[in-house]
């Protein structure tokens, strides 16, 4: 997996020995980093300059993947509904205090979507996860009138036997409001 601005290339193997993640410069041709793991990664992806998100079957974990050998940090237990789910997307907000884990999975109810979309939306300041049905999602951030700091939006999509919706869940910290009687 290469990153996009910078000349890395993050490799995985899967030997007899382990499952090893490795960090390679490409410009400078240097190893930056060497973990072996004893679980199966799924999904991968950068979620910011330095780390990766790594998904196991049970587990989603961050690895700094920029120098040494540190263990990847468990961040959340995936959740029940994502239970032998392809799993298509991993994204965080630009803050890193929301992460949302994206799979599909076949779904054989009559008159349904063939493709049943779950998600999972962890914060990472509360420790908690909400499941939410959906196929596609994203974060992003807008400064409302008055406020002295950005809200993070998280937008989902979910595609179901009627058609296809673009659902929006605004996040607003109170804390970041000001009144203005």
């Amino acid at each position: 997996m290469l990153y996009t601005t910078q000349r890395l290339i993050i490799c995985l193997s899967n030997d007899v020995a382990g499952r090893t993640l490795q960090t390679f410069n490409l410009a400078t041709k240097q190893k930056l980093s060497s973990y072996m793991t004893n679980e199966d990664v799924v999904y991968w992806k950068w979620i910011n300059d330095t780390q990766i998100g790594l998904v196991m079957d049970r587990s989603v974990a961050h690895w700094d993947a920029m120098g040494g050998g540190a263990a990847p940090t468990k961040v959340f237990d995936r959740h029940a509904t994502l239970e032998g789910a392809q799993i298509i997307n991993y994204r965080a907000s630009a803050d890193g205090q929301w992460l949302v884990l994206v799979g599909i999975l076949p779904d054989n109810n009559p008159g349904a979507f063939r493709i049943k979309g779950a998600m999972q939306l962890y914060s990472v300041a509360r420790g908690v996860s909400q499941p939410i049905e959906g196929h596609a999602a994203a974060f992003s951030t807008i400064r409302l009138e008055n406020a002295p700091e950005d809200t993070s939006l998280f937008s989902f999509a979910v595609r179901t036997a009627t058609g296809a919706k673009v659902r929006r869940v605004l996040h607003v910290e109170l804390s970041n409001l000001t009144h203005k009687p």
